[in-house]
């Protein structure tokens, strides 16, 4: 009866894992995986396409998105077998189900124990209940047997860390020797030479260098591209690679850098070069025109800046060979040619080597590089172009300031201060959309700092108005004097706009569109202009925000309820004891391997005892698995 008791307990509980080779490979993307990151790919596009909108309406976007993927992903599982085939059937064992056997062996254990409660009471005679003792006895030992001695979907794990740890303790060959022969045993039937086949070839792979982790010693998987132990990269291709590619770039990527075209001899012109090759106390000045072989022959160089000036003409080389002065003395080459005044940079004549320098001059028929004026002190004004143009969207009014900055000197000028425009009252979200690099969106208000070319310079300015009451009213002061303004806005439904400040208010129709347009007089400056939009569609915003809790607490609840675990809580002192079980029966199982290979035991026993050992293992995991105590090796 203890022995009984002892198999049904370690025997009671229903495997929970699935099969190891139905397990997704890591570097796969699984299905919830891809409908997650297509999900939040849509979510974030959709926050920058949608524009004019309250953050209420982006997370109801980005929640219906979500729910899309996740229809998706229902839909997916529900059509994937009709199209594939491919279905998650239950294990079975014989011609029944695992979990029907394990609810089979729990009713004959209850009934036991009810029948040996009822003799307790008196209530079963002795012969009665030595009868259907034995029957339900004989019954329960059949289940328990046909559910130890068929595989769990342990048995591959067990055998991928049993191979891990042989090969930390140098028993490699052993155990792939002892599991071929254990495999050739069990190979009776066509189904079970299968697994058989299977079993071997994962041993192979494990015998192959290339999924063993030469840092840690860990067994990976065939495919597998780093530890999963210690990370290190298990490809030692990736060595030949690197050392291709650095090959490659010493190659061809030097000669090619080899074959860069010379730099423009403009760039050169003026900088003095010294050098070994000339005499001490020389200096050689090149005149050419354009390109190095164009040489400007017989035309005089002036060297400046000594006690008197010296005039030297240049020779069919077009060079000009200078001497005689006291060294240290600061000097420069000047040439003019064709109206053109070339100088080079100022220099010390040398004392104990030479100098070369090269003077270049435009190409006849080149255009002349425009002059280049710097900044000065001056103001801007705003031009006839300067416009608002006003757009209604859900719940806000986009209001776009187009502003006409006219500069009408020749030379960039920088205001005595910058121009800053003040974003009205309950104006939110201002930002520069386009215009001068040098506007700047602070917060309430838009600072435009010089300097500002000269001409034409547009800066555009968006904010957006919240649309709380069906009349939105907003007043903007412009820093400078507008010479006319144009207000422009498309009217739909009953939306009409007012202004003190535009007297003119008509109706255009453009490319079948009507369009509201509001056109004043001069605007000095620091004078407000005052625009009310009227006749504006606004719905209360808490229905809106009721909904989007909802929506947030039932999002919120479908996750804690996918979450939960719904195994029991783990008996810590439980999961130790088993954890400790496992450990040993690892040890005795390595020890047996060992022994295979040194010879020390029988090949009969130890046919008999490696199945015995794997079977307590397997039982082992079943029950870590029912405690709730991860049955992953730790």
């Amino acid at each position: 009866m203890p022995r009984f008791r002892r198999a049904s307990i370690e025997s009671s509980t229903t495997s929970t894992s699935p099969l190891a080779s139905t397990q997704p490979t890591s570097d796969s993307l699984r299905p919830w995986q891809f409908f997650t990151l297509g999900a939040l790919v849509c979510a974030t596009a959709a926050v920058f396409i949608i524009r004019g909108t309250t953050a209420e309406n982006l997370i109801l976007v980005c929640l219906s998105i979500f729910a899309a993927a996740l229809i998706g992903l229902a839909a997916l599982n529900a059509l994937r077998p009709l199209a594939t085939g491919d279905t998650r059937e239950p294990e079975m064992v014989g011609s029944r189900t695992r979990a029907a056997l394990e609810r089979e062996k729990n009713l004959l254990l209850r009934s036991i124990k009810e029948l040996e409660f009822d003799r307790a009471m008196g209530k079963v005679a002795e012969g009665d209940y030595e009868e259907m003792l034995g029957r339900l006895r004989s019954r329960a030992v059949r289940l328990i047997q046909q559910l130890d001695t068929t595989s769990s979907g342990y048995r591959e794990l067990i055998e991928r860390e049993l191979a891990s740890r042989l090969v930390k303790a140098g028993g490699k060959e052993s155990y792939r020797e002892s599991k071929e022969s254990v495999e050739s045993k069990e190979s009776v039937e066509s189904k079970e030479s299968g697994e058989s086949l299977e079993s071997s070839e994962s041993v192979e792979s494990v015998e192959s260098n290339e999924g063993i982790c030469k840092a840690c010693g860990t067994l990976n998987d065939e495919d597998a591209k780093f530890c999963k132990s210690c990370g290190t990269k298990l490809l030692v291709l990736l060595l030949a690679v690197l050392s291709t590619l650095h090959f490659s770039l010493f190659t061809f990527i030097a000669p090619a850098s080899a074959q860069l075209q010379m730099p423009d001899p403009k760039q050169m012109s003026g900088i003095p070069r010294p050098v070994t090759d000339l005499p001490a106390g020389h200096v050689s000045v090149r005149l050419i025109r354009g390109q190095l072989s164009n040489n400007i022959q017989r035309h005089p160089v002036e060297i400046v800046g000594g006690t008197k000036p010296m005039v030297v003409n240049t020779d069919e080389n077009g060079r000009a060979e200078f001497s005689g002065i006291a060294p240290g003395t600061t000097v420069k080459a000047v040439a003019n040619v064709d109206g053109e005044r070339l100088e080079s940079q100022e220099f010390p004549w040398p004392a104990n080597d030479g100098i070369r320098l090269m003077l270049v001059a435009t190409p006849k028929g080149g255009d002349v590089p425009p002059p280049v004026f710097q900044p000065q002190p001056g103001n801007v004004v705003f031009g006839d172009q300067t416009r608002v143009i006003i757009e209604h969207a859900d719940a806000v009014l986009q209001v776009y300031y187009i502003l006409d900055i006219r500069n009408s000197a020749r030379a960039p000028v920088n205001p005595p201060s910058a121009v800053v425009v003040n974003m009205p009252s309950g104006a939110a979200s201002a930002t520069v959309l386009s215009g001068a690099p040098q506007a700047v969106a602070l917060g309430d208000h838009v600072s435009i700092t010089g300097p500002f070319a000269s001409g034409q310079t547009e800066v555009q300015i968006a904010f957006q108005m919240p649309v709380s009451s069906a009349d939105v009213t907003f007043e903007q002061a412009f820093p400078l004097a507008v010479p006319t303004l144009a207000v422009l806005m498309k009217k739909t439904g009953d939306i009409s706009m007012s202004s003190p400040q535009l007297p003119n208010i008509q109706e255009r129709v453009f490319e079948r569109e009507r369009y509201i347009l509001a056109q004043g007089p001069a605007l000095p400056a620091g004078t407000a202009l005052a625009v009310t939009v009227s006749g504006l569609p606004h719905h209360s915003a808490w229905p809106r925000r009721i909904a989007l809790t909802l929506a947030i607490l039932m999002l919120g609840a479908g996750f804690w309820t996918a979450g939960r675990r719904a195994a029991p809580a783990a008996n810590a002192a439980r999961v130790k004891q088993l954890s400790g079980k496992r450990e040993k029966i690892y040890a005795e199982l390595v020890r047996l391997e060992q022994q295979r290979r040194t010879g020390g035991i029988d090949p009969a026993k130890y046919a008999e005892r490696r199945p015995a050992l794997m079977a307590q293992l397997e039982r082992v995991y079943r029950d870590l698995d029912a405690e709730g105590g991860h049955s992953a090796v730790a």
